[in-house]
């Protein structure tokens, strides 16, 4: 699986500023969102972040239905850190590093799963 092609399907959707595919040790491939800054803001009210779980749980449909089996995506997480080069996250191209995106995120894979939803959202 080639995750590149995947995540710029996922960063088509307005709302989404960056994102990494990762889950080599799962059954199936997950994201890891970074919203804008705006749709994070959104978020803390409680009806605008049923629409935007609403919306990115469409969009994750929309892009599985494009990818192979072995591709398809099992949910996605929304992170409410920032990626920035200062903290390893990206690189000054703001290409992201996914060795630190798993040595950051990699603890909460597995209860993410176990939530069993299309959109999780991590905790701060």
């Amino acid at each position: 699986m080639a995750p590149a092609p995947i995540e710029e399907l996922l960063g088509q959707h307005p709302d989404v500023e960056a994102c990494s595919v990762t889950g080599a040790h799962f059954a199936q491939p997950f994201a890891l969102l970074l919203l804008s800054a705006a749709a994070m803001a959104r978020s803390q009210d409680a009806s605008e972040r049923q629409a935007l779980q609403a919306s990115l749980a469409a969009h994750l449909q929309s892009v599985n239905a494009q990818l192979e089996a072995h591709e398809k995506l099992d949910f996605l997480a929304v992170v409410a850190d920032t990626w920035t080069p200062e903290n390893g996250m990206v690189t000054p191209t703001l290409k992201v590093k996914r060795a630190r995106i798993e040595e950051v995120y990699g603890a909460q894979y597995a209860l993410w799963l176990g939530q069993k939803q299309p959109v999780v959202w991590a905790k701060a």
